[in-house]
């Protein structure tokens, strides 16, 4: 059973949590039911019998992890039954002792996250001193609960190849689990996202937990706060339906992560991957419009380690990842630019457009030219004098400078020139601007993990993981939030610097009972930095502010956010930086096991205390949308 407190910047009444608590207990004491061990744990039951079936009472029972040689004992009961509730993922041997039986000694149990098998043992009659030794199937089968579930481990996690290094993309092996529009299989970070479709589930209703601590952006639902490197995880499981009470939050599938510790034995690793763009073909658009342009550029390096073991055997031991990957990724922005002579009010460029002519039209001007809705006043519209043979010398194609609208003229002046070469066709009605950027995506991780066994039956666990995203400039152009399209002189740069700290404390009650309590804390931080700031600045000064700026947020007040949906067939321009965004997630939970026979009882308490933080896009300033003129 699992009773769940949370807030969300609200403090609870105390009186009001001694009474859920006082209710909690009653239905533990009233209702029978079974559940699973600590979802970032498993379990191991059975009975042990003779030859004959017949149960036997007081056997010794003993599991011991074959990597760290801590081991737990109980006696089975009356009935022969034993339990081990809540014992960390690993590999373990089991071995049992009776007094005019063999012993018996099962080796090679695998326990994945969440697992709870059952092993019957059979003794055979005979002295103690001899021992009958059995291998564990490769195949251990899962009998005592009716989860739908599916679980990712071992040389799947490290010797799958994966295009980007994100655990992610491994998800999408477990039978039920779908990819939505917005999942980045092969990013990180601000460029990635978990959108996935968990049993027909919402994308944004998952629950992702790295050793019991959220790791989910509470804001979107969809955006993981650390990637663990793949060298680090031990091993995960997506929990898709039917699954017990101790899984809550979100209403889709609850994937669950355990990542590696340390051993009696010192382990390492070291690697590197590389891509390159060598053998990629030239963009068709940047070949269109940009003559001589090359290909684009893409430079990848992942490397990284890692190195555990024992700091003192038997007792303390640690686990270290660090690792890198840079990129720098030619990202191609195509659109129709406005030309220079467009900026100043002729519009010959577009008249000249032979591949657009048609029958009402000259290029992409009506076939009488423009039209005057001022019926000359403050300035006569005029022919160009740059209008071709096929425009004709008489054709109306000129706004006067002293009719131009000053906003307008600084709209036009914030996108890129056309790289189309003049009189190409194209150049004044079609797309005349493709351009390759380098843009640079840097993600860096450090994780530290420790188990120490400060007595028999007490165990703690310390994890801290920390990792930073950077990308841009440009960060723009379809590869932030938003729809700029990355023609313009604005131009920005996006961090996400991540953390998530853990601290559970195991305690063995006796031979039957395990509490664990556990304290997690998760934080992310999403900055948006202009590297352009005259060119934002001057974009957003063209706009009068009916609502003063009144810096709320914790960045300075930039003007009002502004959002150029395709302006006279012109690309979109987005402009809401600088901004910040901020989210702090504190979770205390405890869990008591408890074996009774062939069943567990199971209760636990989650508090959780959750913070988010973020800049409006200035609508604290008002918001203005549509067709506006000003008089």
């Amino acid at each position: 059973m699992k009773i769940q407190f949370s807030s969300t910047n609200n403090s609870f009444n105390k009186w009001h949590l001694i009474l859920q608590a006082l209710w909690a207990v009653v239905l533990l004491l009233a209702l029978p039911f079974s559940a699973h061990a600590q979802a970032t744990s498993a379990a191991i039951r059975g009975t042990v019998t003779d030859e004959q079936g017949a149960a036997i009472a007081g056997a010794d029972v003993t599991i011991t992890n074959a990597d760290t040689s801590n081991s737990r004992a109980t006696k089975s009961d009356g009935d022969g039954n034993y339990t081990f509730p809540s014992l960390p993922v690993g590999r373990y041997a089991l071995k049992v002792n009776k007094e005019g039986f063999k012993a018996f000694d099962l080796k090679d149990i695998v326990l994945h996250v969440n697992d709870s098998l059952t092993f019957d043992l059979k003794l055979k009659v005979g002295a103690r001193t001899e021992l009958i030794e059995v291998v564990a199937g490769a195949t251990q089968v899962e009998t005592s609960n009716a989860e739908l579930s599916g679980t990712i481990a071992g040389a799947q996690i490290t010797q799958l190849p994966l295009n980007g290094r994100s655990f992610a993309q491994l998800l999408t092996l477990v039978p039920g689990v779908a990819q939505d529009n917005g999942f980045a299989y092969n990013q990180k970070g601000l460029t990635g996202g978990a959108d996935l479709s968990i049993s027909g589930g919402a994308s944004n209703a998952n629950t992702f937990l790295v050793d019991g601590a959220n790791n989910v952006d509470i804001g979107s639902g969809r955006t993981l706060l650390v990637y663990p490197s793949i060298d680090s995880i031990e091993e995960f499981k997506v929990e898709r339906n039917s699954y017990g009470a101790q899984f809550g939050g979100n209403s889709g599938g609850q994937v669950t992560l355990i990542t590696k510790g340390g051993t009696n034995e010192i382990h390492g690793s070291a690697y590197w991957f590389g891509r390159n763009d060598y053998v990629n073909a030239n963009n068709t658009n940047l070949k269109a419009n940009n003559v001589g342009a090359k290909t684009p550029l893409l430079r990848r390096n992942d490397f990284g380690y890692t190195v555990g073991g024992p700091v003192k055997k038997d007792k303390i031991f640690f686990f270290w990842s660090q690792e890198w990957n840079r990129q720098i990724t030619g990202r191609v922005n195509s659109g129709r630019v406005p030309t220079p002579l467009e900026r100043t009010g002729d519009f010959s460029d577009q008249a000249n457009d032979t591949a657009f002519n048609s029958a009402n039209t000259v290029g992409c001007l009506p076939k009488a030219g423009l039209a005057d809705p001022g019926n000359g006043v403050g300035g006569a519209f005029t022919a160009s004098p740059h209008n071709t043979a096929a425009t004709g010398a008489g054709f109306i194609d000129v706004i006067p400078a002293s009719r131009m609208s000053p906003a307008g003229v600084g709209v036009l002046n914030t996108y890129l020139t056309p790289t189309l070469p003049k009189g190409a066709p194209n150049y004044g009605c079609g797309n005349n601007f493709s351009k390759s950027f380098n843009q640079a995506n840097n993600f860096r991780e450090e994780s530290i993990k420790g188990d120490v066994n400060l007595t028999p039956s007490l165990k703690l666990m310390l994890r801290y993981v920390q990792d930073n995203n950077t990308f841009g400039p440009p960060a723009t152009g379809s590869s932030g939030w938003g729809d700029d399209s990355g023609t313009s002189l604005l131009s920005e740069t996006w961090s996400q610097p991540s953390r998530i700290a853990v601290a559970r404390l195991s305690k063995t009650i006796g031979s039957t009972a395990v509490n664990d309590f556990q304290f997690s804390f998760s934080d992310n931080r999403i900055n948006i930095t202009p590297t352009n700031q005259g060119a934002a600045t001057a974009l957003s000064s063209l706009f009068p502010q009916f609502m003063p700026a009144a810096n709320k947020g914790f960045t300075p007040a930039n003007g009002p956010a502004t959002w150029l949906n395709g302006p006279g067939g012109l690309p979109t321009v987005w402009n809401f930086g600088p901004w910040a965004n901020a989210e702090n997630l504190y979770t205390f939970q405890d869990d008591f096991s408890k074996a009774i026979g062939r069943h567990t009882l199971r209760a636990g308490v989650l508090y959780s205390r959750n913070e988010k933080n973020q800049d409006l896009f200035d609508s604290e300033n008002g918001h203005l949308s549509g067709s506006v003129g000003f008089g």
